[in-house]
């Protein structure tokens, strides 16, 4: 969507949407930021019912890291490779694509080593493919949070 300052402009229009029955979900990661709550509380200091926005912290990469079975069998990888703290980590997006030049698949070093683009088509696909949520909640507590209110989300 053009970065996260082209998504925060957007936030307003998104709580106008859900207040006239829109069910939306907003996902941010939290990058250089230091507290999700506060972050949550400058974008958005009104909560709207229907309005799910969530942070991945530091980026949707630690939720993607969190699958580790997943990410690791998808990416040709020891699953040793892939930290058992993904959220901890200051820089998943750049250690993913670290882990992703060692995979023994050649298309997926590929993938990491051309564009960003192909880097991010290799990402879509495994999301949408091998990637498990339910796997990865356990050792990525933003994205246990973001299922649990996804999940109310649904239920309203």
């Amino acid at each position: 969507m053009r970065g996260k300052d082209a998504l925060d402009r957007r936030l307003p229009g998104f709580a106008v949407a859900a207040r006239h029955g829109r069910k939306l979900l907003v996902l941010r990661d939290l990058d250089a930021e230091t507290c999700p709550p506060a972050l949550l509380q400058r974008l958005m200091a009104a909560p709207v019912t229907r309005l799910c926005l969530r942070i991945a912290v530091r980026t949707a990469e630690a939720w993607l890291m969190a699958d580790r079975s997943g990410i690791a069998g998808a990416l040709g990888v020891a699953i040793s490779t892939i930290p058992r703290d993904p959220e901890a980590d200051p820089t998943p997006k750049q250690r993913l694509r670290r882990i992703a030049e060692g995979a023994r698949n050649r298309s997926v070093r590929a993938a990491f080593a051309g564009s960003d683009q192909q880097a991010q088509a290799w990402v879509a696909d495994f999301i949408q493919t091998r990637w498990s949520p339910e796997r990865g909640r356990a050792l990525a507590p933003s994205l246990d949070k973001a299922l649990l209110r996804l999940a109310a989300l649904a239920r309203s």
